[in-house]
């Protein structure tokens, strides 16, 4: 059975004289697909995966593939959290989501600071598509305000085209330019996603390329790889799969200087194993 790997990554960020410790988790949960059977059929993941979630205590969790009866279900059984995000075919609740969801414990939404936009010429635009993607592609976002510090990180969640190259550099190229305009741009952010994409691939090294701090480090083996660059720790988990002839990987990438020290867990589960979408 194909395993994936999921990057859990424990960030520690000094800002000022204050330490805050995050959580976060990034996972492609496979869409519903009514062709599933037996342990792909979302009845019988859902708990499964809500449970990884709940056990591993993450205040932010970025998820993909999420259609709008999962994000319902996965709203009732994480109840410390809610979501940021909307369906890629209509802004509403139509197609897949790539929710970021927080623990409203621990976080706020900036009213002000959060949104989705679509992977085109013209990302305000519900449901454009002009690169040659397969499918409609977004890229959903949040300020949160930690409750007891005040503090805010942004936190960007995405899933790149599976299919066109194009796509997915002029994605890498959108993305880096919402963050570089961010309102706050002292504050660090998060990155995460599934980037359908290979460690040599173009888009990647757009990121790797940018001005903007992107340090992060690619290693073709399927283990947690940690680096310091820039006095700057950021993790990567890379998954491999037997049924196609290339790698994906998982990303979450935490950046600015504000970001000073991380630590790492990795899990190995199951999920998404029949398609690349």
């Amino acid at each position: 059975m194909l395993k994936y790997l999921f990057l859990i990554l424990s960030l520690v960020s000094y800002l000022q004289a204050d330490s805050i410790s995050i959580t976060a988790v990034t996972y492609n949960i496979r869409n519903d697909n009514k062709n599933d059977k037996g342990a792909l059929n979302w009845d019988d993941r859902k708990n499964k995966i809500t449970d990884y979630l709940l056990k591993k205590n993450a205040s932010i969790i970025g998820l993909q593939e999420v259609k709008h009866n999962q994000l319902e279900d996965v709203v009732k059984l994480l109840p410390d959290h809610r979501y940021v995000g909307v369906g890629r075919d209509d802004g509403k609740t139509r197609g897949e989501y790539s929710p970021i969801f927080y623990n409203v414990k621990i976080w706020k939404p900036d009213p002000d600071g959060q949104g989705t936009f679509w992977l085109s010429n013209t990302p305000e635009i519900v449901a454009s598509r002009t690169w040659g993607n397969w499918h409609n592609r977004i890229c959903s976002w949040v300020r949160l305000i930690h409750i007891n510090s005040g503090k805010a990180v942004y936190v960007y969640n995405t899933h790149w085209d599976h299919k066109s190259q194009n796509a997915r550099e002029k994605s890498a190229e959108l993305i880096l330019n919402k963050i570089r305009s961010s309102k706050h741009k002292n504050e660090p952010f998060l990155l995460m996603g599934d980037f359908n994409a290979t460690t040599s691939n173009k888009a990647i090294k757009t990121l790797l390329a940018s001005p903007t701090p992107l340090p992060f480090f690619l290693n073709t083996h399927l283990l947690p790889i940690k680096r310091r660059l820039l006095g700057i720790w950021v993790f990567l988990v890379l998954r491999h799969t037997s049924l196609f002839v290339m790698s994906l990987i998982s990303l979450l990438i935490a950046l600015r200087h504000s970001l000073r020290s991380f630590s790492i867990g990795w899990f190995q589960a199951s999920s998404n194993v029949a398609g690349l979408t």
